[in-house]
């Protein structure tokens, strides 16, 4: 039994030289010049072994983007087409509908205007509980409810 523990001590002695020396040459080979300039042709894409990292998340995140400002100008031309169907609910302004505004008369969840990244469907069911008003009608309505209360 005691020939066993001098073995197992020493087998933890000869461990832990040997992570001492392999840290050791790891860092070793990690920091120098030609470690350093074959992961800088990797991560460039330069290496024939490696995938072009850079290029492959420039494209996606230029995807991404557009993808983004496709919605977000989809969005705006449904609400503008919207509004050149339709006229101030209080006076009938209709001769420059993008400066319509849009009135919550019910449970307000958000604003239209933050609602043009989201989905269609959401600014749908928001336009539903509006009604479209003029800003000098807009602003007349907020001031009657303020004078109320």
């Amino acid at each position: 039994m005691a020939d066993y523990e001098e073995k197992k001590e020493e087998m933890r002695q000869y461990q832990k030289e040997y992570r001492k020396r392999n840290y050791a040459r790891q860092r070793e080979l990690q920091t120098s010049p030609e470690y350093k300039a074959r992961r800088r042709e990797r991560y460039k894409g330069l290496h024939p072994n490696s995938k072009p990292r850079i290029k492959i998340y420039k494209d996606y995140k230029e995807s991404k983007k557009a993808q983004k400002k496709r919605v977000y100008q989809r969005n705006t031309d449904f609400i503008l087409e919207f509004k050149r169907e339709k006229c101030c609910s209080s006076c009938g302004y209709k001769e420059h509908p993008e400066i319509l505004q849009f009135h919550h008369t019910r449970d307000k969840l958000e604003n239209i205007s933050q609602l043009k990244k989201k989905s269609l469907d959401r600014i749908k069911k928001e336009i539903e509980k509006c009604i479209l008003l003029c800003p000098n009608c807009h602003f007349l309505l907020h001031s009657h409810i303020k004078d109320k209360y």
